[in-house]
């Protein structure tokens, strides 16, 4: 038998099962086309890193989509789990297309950003609802998305303050582009 680079046999009761290796590169491969198929119009940055120990795949967008969303469609992706309580990294084996694959990322981390204007619709109803002047919101900047001018709301309330409200709201709000094709509806939190 000659060896296949990526390829390995696998013997299980008797039975061969041919598991294919996909790097992390090829990985991200498949997590961008599977995010062009639920969310055609919406711009999604995906960078895969390899390190000592491992790999992963991060996932950016503004708007759009919830991060749970998004995490339902692309988490299958990840090609091992950790399990901090005992300190244990287990690896895990998947089906692609019928083909048994090892995934090359072992984690694919899902990053949700928000736009000035999505933050400030949401800042604006939060801040209705509760009855509060609705706080200043940056525009995005080098490091990340739009924020809420810093300790918005701490010292009138206490804990949890107004931003906390307005970050989880924006958390559960399906933003422009966010139709999720695979279900045919806007779901959000799904």
């Amino acid at each position: 038998m000659i060896a296949t680079p990526g390829i390995s046999m696998i013997v299980t009761g008797g039975d061969r099962v041919t598991k294919r290796y996909l790097t992390c590169a090829e990985t991200a491969k498949e997590v961008r086309a599977v995010l062009k198929r639920y969310w055609p119009g919406l711009k999604f940055s995906v960078r895969s890193d390899t390190y000592s120990g491992g790999a992963s795949i991060r996932v950016r967008w503004y708007d759009g989509p919830t991060g749970k969303q998004v995490e339902k469609r692309i988490g299958c992706f990840a090609g091992a789990s950790f399990d901090g309580m005992i300190d244990l990294k287990e690896y895990h084996d998947s089906t692609l297309r019928g083909e048994v694959v090892s995934f090359g990322a072992n984690y694919v981390f899902c990053e949700r950003q928000y736009s000035a204007a999505f933050l400030g619709r949401i800042a604006q109803a939060v801040a209705k609802d509760w009855g509060f002047a609705p706080p200043e919101i940056h525009p995005a900047g080098e490091f990340g998305g739009a924020s809420i001018a810093f300790g918005y709301g701490m010292a009138e309330v206490g804990y949890p303050c107004w931003t906390d409200r307005i970050m989880w709201a924006a958390q559960e709000t399906v933003g422009d582009n966010g139709h999720d094709r695979g279900t045919g509806h806007m779901i959000a939190g799904a």
